[in-house]
């Protein structure tokens, strides 16, 4: 007997979209599940992310656990349906859940993240094993690489490192900030703040950067970059995603508006307003 409906969510981005973005996509379709009264499953499965060894993997559980394990769907006895992009004209504008730094966001995308999904046990081994105090502490993501060379079009711009250096300097003046968590894939980012901020910069115990991006292509494009940031699909995933959720943890945040710093705001436990550089787009 059937007494149950599964929703299941496909990415409809292709491989150029990183984790922050999948993960905003994959909220707007849980949002939808949500309403309707379906069991979300993610599957990544027949679909080349950034992040999979192979498409016939579901990469979506390397880092997350969801409502109901691994089923064949083809043999299920659930109800399935699945993801369609007009799916997402259910809501109005004002109640999707969009990328917004708006508290109501952070809120609302919060509670049905965790309604849902959990992060794995890999995950959290990772983060806790890192031992990143957080205390007085400014979270800074900052993007680089082919953010700065190529400035995407339609994507938001990043900050230069002297509008960066004046935020810092605020709050290391006006608050009790003693420390910076460095979130960035950019090597020559990470030595210029190490140049400026010393011992005050932390990050990861083996993080990994980029030391020779040659800007000819989305870093998606560039194996040859990708791979300084880890030797496989799942390990780039996983440095990043750990990032994300240490970042989140930070009392402070001051971070480039990028998908990736969304999700860290929206996870985390501090009601602080953060610092983005919202200065429009590319």
């Amino acid at each position: 007997m059937i007494d149950k409906d599964v929703y299941v969510i496909k990415p409809k981005k292709n491989n150029l979209y990183g984790l922050g973005a999948l993960i905003i996509e994959t909220l707007k379709y849980t949002q939808y599940a949500d309403q309707k009264g379906y069991i979300p499953y993610v599957d990544w499965t027949g679909f080349n992310t950034q992040y999979g060894h192979n498409e016939a993997e579901n990469a979506w559980n390397y880092y997350f656990n969801q409502p109901i394990k691994a089923i064949d769907l083809k043999k299920s006895k659930y109800k399935i349906h699945y993801s369609n992009e007009e799916d997402l004209s259910f809501f109005q504008d004002e109640i999707r859940i969009k990328k917004s730094f708006e508290l109501n966001t952070k809120i609302q995308a919060k509670k049905l993240f965790f309604k849902y999904y959990s992060f794995s046990n890999e995950i959290n081994i990772r983060c806790n094993k890192e031992n990143v105090s957080t205390e007085k502490t400014i979270g800074l993501l900052l993007r680089g690489t082919d953010y700065q060379k190529l400035m995407p079009k339609g994507h938001a711009i990043q900050p230069n490192i002297n509008d960066v250096v004046r935020e810092i300097d605020f709050y290391l003046k006006n608050t009790n900030a003693r420390k910076i968590f460095l979130v960035t894939e950019d090597y020559s980012i990470l030595n210029s703040m190490i140049k400026i901020y010393g011992k005050k910069i932390i990050k990861l115990k083996s993080d990994y950067h980029i030391k020779d991006y040659q800007g000819k292509n989305v870093l998606a494009l560039e194996p040859n970059s990708l791979e300084q940031l880890g030797s496989t699909p799942k390990e780039r995933g996983a440095q990043y995603l750990t990032k994300l959720i240490l970042l989140s943890r930070c009392e402070y945040l001051i971070v480039g508006n990028t998908c990736g710093s969304w999700f860290s705001f929206i996870i985390s436990e501090s009601l602080r307003e953060p610092y983005i550089f919202d200065i429009g787009k590319y």
